[in-house]
């Protein structure tokens, strides 16, 4: 199933991150990464951050991603 996210969703989590499973929300995601759980046994499972930011901790990703996020929608609208 293919998961349907807003334009600024999808400017926030393409920006920093190069890989996330399919049929994952935005929430979850954030979620995912807000608790450091990035990688998972199934490679197709794990979530990718790009080459600038791989060294960052997932709960900084999460945040960087929901502030551009939230700077996006209040700029210019959902």
């Amino acid at each position: 199933m293919t998961t349907v996210y807003t334009k600024a969703q999808m400017v926030a989590l393409n920006t920093f991150l190069s890989y996330w499973p399919d049929g994952l929300t935005y929430a979850q995601v954030i979620e995912r990464l807000s608790a450091d759980d990035m990688q998972a046994a199934d490679s197709d499972d794990s979530i990718d951050a790009c080459g600038d930011f791989e060294d960052l901790w997932g709960e900084h990703l999460a945040q960087l991603i929901t502030s551009l996020h939230n700077q996006l929608i209040s700029v210019y609208g959902d």
